[in-house]
């Protein structure tokens, strides 16, 4: 258990990387002249081009094969033909669906006799196939050309771990509980594809087909005959040896199909099937013997009596080499010698061959019927029914042939609902079924497989009955063929028509939502999942009850329709109910099915569970009107059920302007506006801004408040922006604001700094407040500094913010250079002049000898001065009184004394102020 226990862990390492993300599309129908210039996804058969050509052409031309004579020549019955294939380098035409005398009639009517096919020298196919296309192609009796498209099984390729082959590796899961299984074949446990109780890991119980209730009613019965277009069943299996078919007039010699017992080799053109792992896998999923004691146990396989079972006719399309490619011949062949259903687990062409077409139509049609299109007397259908995987590339890519609307297009599912990874899927799809998935332990299909010897040659020295693992929707689909041929089983008989067959197949669903489990894959799975035991119900005409309890939860843009899930007499509950609804007009009987709709799947409720369905985006405060109605799998309708119902009003949010700092800001200034946003019915809101809002960022303190901070990153000027906030139904309100951005101006003086500071040695320092005299515009802070002459001999300076403090040393001058910066970085420069003197009284007289006047510069704080002039006898010769300041400026008071009428000589300049006296000696000249 412990080394299965990491070998499930490295699986899941390996392998949980698969996604799949692709564009959804619908289907596309192809026409039935496609383009030669377009290849299919696989390439195509580089020796063969095939044709439809017109009837005077194909009369002309015969039916028999034609062969190129050794040396290229040809000759055939139509001259420009003939240019044509020695043009190519033809070497052989031949009949593409060679006609059976019995269905003639039919075969011609189908136009199956105008196909031929080209071959072409393979030595040279490659580099002539392009030419013969377009050579071919001109010919006036060629309707169509076509490429011949290689086409390839749609089983997943087995991955290899540590040198096993997982998909042969026998997890073997534990079940648990005692399970009562109908059939005694020993493997049956494996298949939880049949019936699943959740035992196995990540499984979940009931994530199945439902065979186990299904074969209480029907098994299988012999004359139901299932063709297998595949690479060829091993019809010696000893789990699939009784369910063979068997061909009760082989042909002999002479014929066409020579020797073909159970069916026969189209590829190669023999009876010698090559026995193929996948066919023979597929073959059991579809018709194992049950309750054999042996092996596994089929869909269709009976109960172990030998009259029961449907029957597997072998239809191998790929050959010795795996590559053939025959498979219409195969559709026409399993059509003329009774079969009615044709499994096909192949595909992957990006188009869909004319030919092909022309083949599954001529099944679909004249399967189980007469050369008139009636009904044989011993078929269990009239008409046939054909089905394809829809491929395993994990792609919503158009893959023909499953895409083509006539066939039924099968996904693949894993044992918990969820779709497998690899399948692919699309509006083509018609259903799904289980393909298996190794994420899961045990979780892929376990059947019917051979092992084969070969010789060098490839041929088979021996074959034996082999049992494994495989997974793809090539196992998806044989689940759905498988349950077809239980319905024909069923109810086959005189008048049973394909029509019937595939609507009981199609609307038979699990309970259980395809489109719910699968998120993101809606529409593109098909109708649900297939139920084996509700594809045999009959319908008895008996509609769904009518919903009853309906009601409307109003919302503001949307609406949630409440009701009850409803009891349906003979299918337990309704598989959809039908949601129509208008925005303007009231819905009533008459008026109803011409309004929009929408459809629930319904059977994953029982009745009286509650059903929600959500109208989303809708309009605010509008009334809407809604009809309901029931439908079960055959169409039977309920009575409609009526309601209206009005969404909510919805109130814009409201902006409030709590505060506002500076409306103008420079620099790296910022300024911030906070804002409260308040919405009435409290809806989620979003905000946006508008105009000339370059330097705003919005903060986000809480989603109901907002910090706009505005920076100067713009252009000078009014910035004006809008601010919108809108709630999650779309009710908006705005706010505007604006702002300045400006530029920044240097600091002003705005009173004038002293020319010259005198200071007196001796005395104390003088403090300058340079906030009296400078100031910003912008009304910044400033800050100052000394730039330069901070200290010299005769003085020394400093700043304490805006006070500069200079202390007189000694007699004598400097300057000392100031800074003023504003908070945004622009700065004022400003000189003083100082000069330090000895009196305090007198700071300078001059010119010393004078003429005329006598300058006198006077401390500006002395008060009550005189000032005179004494001979050299000591006589006043001169008198001045000085007035007191009338203001408190620093600046030297400079006193003129006119000493021109005075004769030369040498005078004294006597200065006092109280009791403080000054003298100082001059020359008159």
């Amino acid at each position: 258990m412990k080394s299965r226990f990491f070998l499930l862990i490295a699986l899941s390492m390996l392998l949980g990387t698969a996604s799949c993300t692709s564009e959804r599309r619908g289907v596309v129908e192809m026409p039935s002249e496609r383009p030669t210039e377009v290849v299919p996804a696989n390439g195509v058969m580089t020796n063969l081009l095939r044709v439809k050509l017109s009837e005077t052409y194909q009369a002309r031309v015969g039916e028999r094969s034609l062969r190129a004579t050794d040396d290229g020549d040809w000759t055939t019955n139509v001259p420009e033909f003939t240019e044509c294939l020695k043009e190519i380098g033809a070497v052989e035409v031949r009949p593409l669906f060679p006609i059976d005398p019995k269905f003639e009639k039919r075969m011609r009517r189908a136009g199956l006799h105008l196909w031929y096919d080209i071959v072409l020298d393979e030595s040279k196919a490659n580099g002539a196939h392009t030419r013969a296309l377009a050579e071919v192609k001109q010919l006036p009796g060629v309707e169509i050309v076509e490429q011949v498209p290689i086409y390839r099984q749609m089983d997943e390729e087995p991955l290899q771990f540590f040198g096993a082959d997982l998909r042969a590796f026998d997890f073997n899961p534990v079940r648990p509980d005692q399970v009562a299984y109908p059939f005694n074949d020993p493997m049956l446990p494996k298949q939880w594809h049949y019936f699943n109780n959740g035992s196995g890991l990540k499984s979940v119980k009931g994530a199945d087909l439902n065979l186990f209730e299904a074969w209480q009613k029907e098994v299988g019965k012999p004359n139901v005959i299932v063709a297998v277009i595949d690479g060829g069943v091993y019809y010696d299996h000893e789990d699939l040896k009784q369910n063979i078919w068997v061909n009760p007039k082989p042909g002999v010699t002479g014929e066409k199909y020579v020797g073909d017992i159970h069916g026969y080799n189209f590829a190669d053109g023999n009876a010698n099937i090559a026995f193929d792992a996948h066919g023979t896998h597929v073959a059991g999923v579809i018709a194992a013997v049950n309750n054999n004691g042996v092996g596994v146990s089929g869909i269709a396989g009976g109960n172990g009596s030998a009259n029961s079972g449907v029957r597997v006719m072998v239809c191998d399309a790929f050959g010795a080499g795996g590559k053939g490619q025959a498979f219409e011949q195969a559709f026409v062949y399993a059509a003329n010698h009774g079969a009615v259903i044709s499994q096909n687990s192949w595909g992957g062409a990006k188009f869909l061959a004319p030919s092909l077409k022309a083949a599954i139509d001529y099944f679909i049609d004249y399967a189980g019927c007469d050369n008139n299109g009636n009904q044989l007397p011993d078929s269990p259908m009239k008409g046939g029914v054909v089905l394809f995987a829809a491929g395993n590339e994990s792609s919503d890519d158009i893959v023909y042939p499953a895409a083509y609307s006539e066939v039924v297009a099968v996904a693949a599912m894993a044992p918990d609902w969820k779709k497998a990874y690899y399948t692919n899927r699309g509006e083509y799809v018609d259903i799904t079924a289980p393909g298996g998935d190794l994420h899961y332990p045990g979780g892929q299909i376990y059947s019917t497989s051979v092992k084969v010897d070969k010789d060098e040659s490839g041929n088979i020295l021996q074959a034996r009955s082999y049992y494994e693992f495989m997974q793809g929707t090539s196992m998806a689909c044989p689940h759905v063929s498988g349950v077809t041929a239980l319905i024909v089983s069923h109810f086959g008989g005189p008048g049973f028509t394909n029509t019937e067959c595939k609507q009981q197949l199609l609307t038979a669903l699990r309970p259980a939502d395809i489109d719910a489990i699968n998120p993101g894959f809606e529409g593109v799975l098909g109708n649900g999942y297939l139920d084996a035991a509700r594809a045999l119900d009959r319908d008895q005409k008996k509609a769904p009850k009518a919903i009853s309890q309906l009601k409307i939860e109003p919302q503001y843009t949307a609406q949630t329709l409440c009701f009850s899930a409803v009891a349906d007499e003979d299918d337990r509950t309704a598989t959809y109910y039908y949601v129509y609804y208008d925005d303007e007009k009231v819905l009533n009987k008459e008026n109803y099915k011409g309004a929009k709709s929408r459809r629930l799947f319904g059977l994953n409720y029982e009745p009286g569970d509650e059903i929600q369905a959500l109208f989303k985006n809708l309009k605010l405060d509008h009334e809407y009107h809604y009809a309901i109605v029931a439908k079960d799998r055959w169409g039977n309708l309920s009575e409609p059920t009526f309601i209206s119902g009005k969404t909510l009003l919805n109130h814009p949010p409201k902006i409030e302007v709590v505060s506002q700092s500076q409306k103008r800001i420079t620099g790296t200034e910022q300024s911030e506006i906070k804002v409260l946003l308040k919405d009435p019915e409290s809806h989620k809101v979003t905000y946006s801004l508008s105009g000339n809002h370059t330097g705003v960022r919005i903060e986000e303190v809480s989603p109901t408040e907002l910090i706009l901070h505005l920076s100067a990153r713009g252009a000078i000027g009014i910035h004006q922006f809008t601010l919108k906030v809108t709630d999650e139904f779309g009710a908006s309100s705005t706010q505007e604001f604006s702002f300045e951005v400006y530029t920044n101006s240097a600091p002003v003086l705005s009173t004038p700094l002293p020319k010259t500071l005198f200071l007196t040695v001796g005395k104390p320092a003088i403090e300058l407040d340079l906030s009296k005299y400078v100031v910003d515009p912008d009304g910044h802070k400033i800050t100052y500094q000394i730039a330069s002459g901070a200290n010299s001999e005769a003085l020394k300076s400093q700043m304490n913010g805006a006070i500069l403090t200079i202390t007189p040393n000694k007699v004598g001058k400097g300057t000392v250079q100031l800074k003023a910066v504003d908070s945004q970085g622009a700065d004022l420069y400003i000189s003083i002049n100082v000069r330090v003197v000895d009196s305090d009284i007198v700071y300078h007289v001059y010119p010393i000898p004078t003429y005329d006047v006598l300058h006198v510069l006077l401390n500006s704080k002395m008060r009550d001065v005189e000032l005179s002039v004494v001979n050299g006898e000591g006589t006043k010769v001169l008198r001045q009184h000085v007035t007191n300041p009338t203001d408190k400026s620093l600046e030297a008071r400079n006193i003129e004394l006119n000493v021109q009428q005075l004769s030369g000589g040498v005078y004294t300049l006597v200065v006092k102020s109280g009791s403080e006296s000054y003298y100082r000696k001059f020359v008159k000249y």
